[in-house]
Order: C-alpha cells, then structure tokens, then sequence
C-alpha cells in the first residue's frame, strides 16, 4: 500500500512539472495547461502554447482553445506564427482552420520575409497547401533598403518569393537613387509584382520630382503601359512610354531601357529631367550614356524647351595611367525670336580640365593641372541653367590656367600661369593675367640648439585693367625658436623675420611707379602661456585657463 502510494505521487509530480501536449488531426499542440469540456469537445490551452501542423507551419501563443468538432485552434492575444517557409508573422487573435487548411487573422500583423523585408498587413489568410498569403485593405512594405511600397491588396507567394500587387503606390527612399537630396522618387501603377529576378509594373507612372500633394501634378512624369526591371542583367525596360511635362504629352516612346540605379558604367539612357526657366520656358532633359571603354565614357545630353531651340550638352571623361581628362562642352543655335534682352547668334561653352601626376610617393609629390574655360556668351551659363562636374552657372570668372606643384620632405615648389575673365564687366578691364605666379619653399636648417629656419620666396607679375601690372620679388626668412619651460610653468618660445621686398608698378596708383622700388623690414616676437586647470572633484570636471 505504501509503495502503490508513492508511485501515485510521482506520477502527479511529473505530470505537473513537464509541458503537457495533445495530438489531434495531424496537429501536435503543446501547452503548460490544458482543460478540456466534454461536452462541447473544446480544449482550453494556456501558457507557452505552441501548435505544429503537419507542413511544419508553428503558431506560438500565451492562449488559445482547439475545436475538435470543427478542428481548428484559435489563439487570443499576441500571437507569433512562423511557416514552413521561414516567414514570420507578429499580431494577434490567429484562427488556424486545419479541415481547410487555412490560417487568417483580421487583426493588425507584421509579416517578415527571409530577406528581412517588413510587410504590414490589416488582415490576412494564409493557404498552408500553397504556400500563399493574401491581403487587402492598407498594406505597406518596408524594404531592407528603406523603400516603401503601398498597395489596396497582395498575394504573397512564398515558395517562388512573389509578390503580386494592386493599386501600388512606390517611394524609392535608398539614398544612392536620387540625383539630388530633393529628389522624392516614385512609381504609381495599377499592379506590380516583386521577385527575386524581375519586377513588373503595369500601366504605371514614373517621377523624380519632389511630391507637391495630390492635388499638384509634378512637373515631369513618365508613362508606361509596362516597366520591367531585370535584376540579374540590372536593367530597367520600357514598353509604349510617353514623357508628359506637366500633364502634357512631349515624347512617345515604343520601347526603351536604361540601366537601374545600382549601375556605375554601361551605355543607356538615363533618368530625365526637368527644368522651368523664365527665359526659355519648360524644358527637359535626356540624357544618354556610353561607356566607351573600360577608361573612358561619354554623356550626351539634349535639353528640349517648349518655345526656344534645343541646347546639347557633352561631357568626356577618360583615364590614363597616371592622370585623367574632362571636357565638357555645349552649343544651341540660340532664341527663335530676338529681342532686346534676348540677342540673337549661336551660343556655346567648352570647358577642360587635365590633372597628371609624375611622381606620388609618400614623401614626394609633383604634380600637373591645365585648366580651359570659354563662353560665346557672358549671359550663357546662367541663362541656360548649366551645372555639371566643371561648369558652375553661378561663377562668374573664367579661368584659363596652367599650375605646376613639386614638394618633397623639406622643400616646395609652385608655378602658375593664369588669364582670368570677368563676365560680369563688359569692357577690357574684365581680363586679369597672372604671369606667373612663382613659389619657393625651402628648410634651411633644424636645430635642437638654435630652432627651425625656413626660406621662402615669390615672384607675382600680374596684369589688371588692360594697363596695370604689378611686378613683385619677395624674399623671407623664417625663424622659429624651440620651446622652452621654466621652473614656474611657463611655456615660451621667440619668433622673428626678415623680409625684402623688391618692386616695379606701372599705373597702379596704391604703390610706387618711378622706379624700381625696394624695401627690408624684420620682426622679432617673445610667445608665452602658462596653462592652468582646476578639477571639480564633487561634479567630476575639469576647467582650464590659458594665458598667452
């Protein structure tokens, strides 16, 4: 009697002390506890819930009840649901209906897909013999690059990793697409499907330009019947596309592509854009790329305006093996209609810049920059809204110029030979010459005993106001002590120089223009500071004072 009394007890206690579990209709359910009511064949489930169907789909819950008569489990509260597919679903009050083999919610979830990408659901079914989710109503999915999609109803294939969409409304966010930091890139379309290889759109509309409300049309848009997006060959094409300036049709296109975003070289056309120009009216841009070679690359790029001649814009760009090349050049034929603020005649630019290095070690350099800039036209640049990689619109000084540099551990040396122009003065007095402009550095000596001594001299000839030229010699010597401490704290050092200066000004009233004209002068500087500091201990800090 004793011992049947204490197998009795250890049966309880290991009853008790182990998750206990039911198996039913191809489904294997555990829970902390279960209550079951025979009369209405329902069981009762509560903490660390956690069914398995015989897909391998798990639904875990703190609670949940399974209906024998109709065989299905529903869960109440949070509820995290992982499928055979490795999906994850967050959200709450999960009916797992397993006669259909179905399992829906219509409350709030947060759906995971293997790659990380976060879709927001109000409701879902999910059909566990397909591997398939469906859903409507306000959906949006947040990508691992920050992008958002937004649709009215999806269909989610798990097993081909597809999504199909309606209604879809698409903000590219990913930094490295826009063109600028205004730019609020988006596609509106009827439907779009997502995969891994390829991504369609149908019967969608393309824009850069930043949203100004629904209300507002942007100012460029582009149209197409069908977008596709190849993701192995990284290319975006186009079927019956047409550009509209806003609202308003300009180019049809039966067929076209351009490389996607991710892209850094290969020929095709690139994203238009836009421009609004008091002068010229509307106007848009399209550029097109070609990759020449593996060291050089060329972009065309026509601008179109709706009531002035076309402007075509060029930039080459191509590598050597110690230094690289830049032209940028445009031209139009000018405005159709003469005015007197608008002038009449051809207009173009070219502008160039050749940087080559002879020598790039770590302690050594030498190197070559050439720069050319010309303009038919001083109003040209601006007028026109031209800003590429050389061209500033709103620089108002042209410069044509040669600089050499070399310098090595403890010597410098500089020439340059520069011809400016003004654009904004109309006269002679608008070019300036630099010719040249010579400089050299050099360590005479570095001493623990006496300090540092350096050399430096210039030569500045320059030319101003068709007949002002300044012809300047200057010579420096350069001292520096070492520093010294004394037994109070002081920290001191001295300082001096020696300059001459040797002069020739013809018609610049601000110096001398009889003769040659030569000046020495010299100073000699006493530097000391004394750091002090205090430390807060109560507060932990530390205040410092530094006269000098």
């Amino acid at each position: 009697m004793k011992n049947n009394f204490s197998f009795y007890l250890f049966t309880l206690v290991f009853l008790f002390s182990v998750k206990t579990f039911l198996l039913a209709d191809e489904l294997e359910i555990n829970s902390s506890k279960i209550k079951f009511d025979k009369k209405t064949k329902i069981t009762i489930l509560e903490g660390n819930v956690s069914a398995i169907d015989s897909k391998n789909n798990k639904i875990f819950s703190d609670l949940a009840k399974y209906n024998k008569n109709t065989k299905s489990v529903e869960t109440f509260g949070n509820t995290k649901i992982i499928t055979s597919e490795g999906y994850e679903l967050t959200g709450e009050n999960v009916y797992f209906d397993n006669i259909k083999k179905v399992i829906s919610s219509n409350k709030n979830t947060k759906i995971m897909d293997k790659d990380g990408n976060e879709i927001f659901v109000e409701m879902f079914k999910y059909l566990v013999e397909k591997n398939m989710f469906f859903s409507k109503g306000n959906i949006k999915i947040k990508d691992i690059n920050n992008n958002e999609y937004n649709f009215s109803e999806i269909y989610i294939d798990e097993k081909k990793n597809k999504i199909v969409g309606s209604d879809a409304k698409i903000f590219l966010n990913q930094e490295d697409i826009k063109i600028s930091k205004d730019n609020e890139p988006r596609f509106f379309a009827n439907a779009v499907t997502l995969t891994n290889k390829k991504n369609e759109i149908n019967k969608g509309v393309f824009t850069y330009c930043k949203n100004r409300g629904e209300d507002n049309c942007p100012p460029w848009i582009l149209q197409s019947k069908k977008i596709e997006h190849d993701v192995a060959k990284k290319t975006i094409y186009y079927k019956n596309a047409v550009l509209k300036v806003y609202d308003f049709p300009i180019f049809y296109f039966p067929f076209f592509s351009h490389p996607d975003p991710t892209v850094k070289r290969r020929s095709g056309m690139l994203l238009p854009s836009f421009s609004d120009n008091q002068n010229l009216g509307p106007g848009v841009s399209l550029p097109y790329y070609f990759a020449v070679a593996k060291d050089k690359d060329l972009t065309l790029t026509p601008k179109f305006y709706s009531s002035e001649n076309p402007l075509l814009l060029a930039e080459y760009r191509q590598d050597f093996k110690n230094s690289y090349l830049i032209v940028d050049a445009g031209h139009t034929a000018g405005y159709k209609n003469k005015t007197d603020t608008k002038s009449g005649g051809s207009k173009s630019h070219f502008f160039s810049r050749f940087n080559m290095n002879f020598i790039d070690q770590e302690n050594k350099s030498s190197d070559l920059e050439v720069k050319l800039q010309k303009v038919t036209n001083d109003t040209y640049l601006k007028v026109y809204d031209i800003n590429t990689s050389l061209v500033d619109k709103d620089n108002n000084i042209l410069e044509n110029s040669l600089d050499y540099n070399y310098q090595n551990e403890d010597l410098f040396f500089g020439a340059t030979f520069s011809a400016f122009d003004n654009m904004t003065k109309q006269d002679r007095t608008k070019y300036e010459y630099l010719l040249p402009y010579l400089t050299f550095e050099k360590n005479i000596l570095t001493s623990e005993k006496h300090g540092v001594f350096d050399f430096s001299s210039n030569l500045r000839v320059r030319n101003y106001d068709v007949n002002k030229q300044t012809e300047f010699f200057v010579n420096d010597i350069n001292w520096k002590s070492n520093k010294w401490i004394s037994d109070s704290g002081l920290e001191s050092y001295f300082e001096g120089q020696l300059k001459t200066v040797n002069y020739n000004a013809d018609n610049a009233s601000e110096y001398k223009t009889d003769d040659m004209s030569s000046e020495v002068s010299g100073v000699l500087g006493y530097f000391t500071k004394l750091r002090l500091y205090k430390n807060d201990l109560v507060k932990g800090n530390r205040h410092l004072l530094t006269p000098k």
